[in-house]
């Protein structure tokens, strides 16, 4: 994140509308990194760049399950956590879908805007690649919700809240 936003304007990109995706165990740790931006590790110069998301994207997110049906305290989201898109299907037993329930249960109990799309079937790992199932439409959905938060779309105050 703070590589992006150094590079954003040689790369012509906002850096006030940079956002993470992750899938699976790449949710978790887009998850992580929306949680905890600050963490620099070890024997790393400190940086005052943001590390925090704009937007974060959770796609079939695993390990956020904790304790007492509860989000793990380890990455449970304050009202700083960026603006969050969940798609989850029903069927995926792999990373269940009471991590992204839970998930987006603890957003709303933080007052952070979050969208969740549960699916009936998709299973895990469906990905970006075309189907026959509904689930194959998250991307359409996605680009809605992008606009809807102003990260697509004209900058400036039409629509702004």
């Amino acid at each position: 994140m703070r590589l992006t936003r150094t590079h954003a304007v040689d790369w012509h990109i906002d850096p006030a509308r940079i956002g993470v995706i992750g899938f699976s165990a790449g949710a978790h740790l887009a998850v992580v990194l929306s949680t905890h931006p600050g963490f620099q590790g070890a024997n790393v110069p400190p940086s005052m760049i943001d590390a925090r998301p704009n937007f974060q994207m959770v796609l079939y997110p695993g390990w956020l399950n904790g304790p007492n049906s509860k989000v793990d305290p380890s990455v449970a989201p304050t009202p700083q956590v960026p603006p969050t898109f969940l798609v989850m299907a029903e069927n995926d037993y792999t990373a269940h879908v009471e991590n992204a329930l839970l998930y987006f249960q603890a957003l709303k109990d933080a007052k952070v805007p979050a969208e969740l799309h549960l699916f009936t079937q998709g299973g895990h790992g469906f990905g970006m690649r075309p189907t026959d199932l509904p689930i194959s439409h998250w991307g359409a959905l996605a680009e809605t919700w992008l606009h809807t938060i102003h990260i697509l779309g004209p900058p400036g105050p039409i629509g702004m809240p």
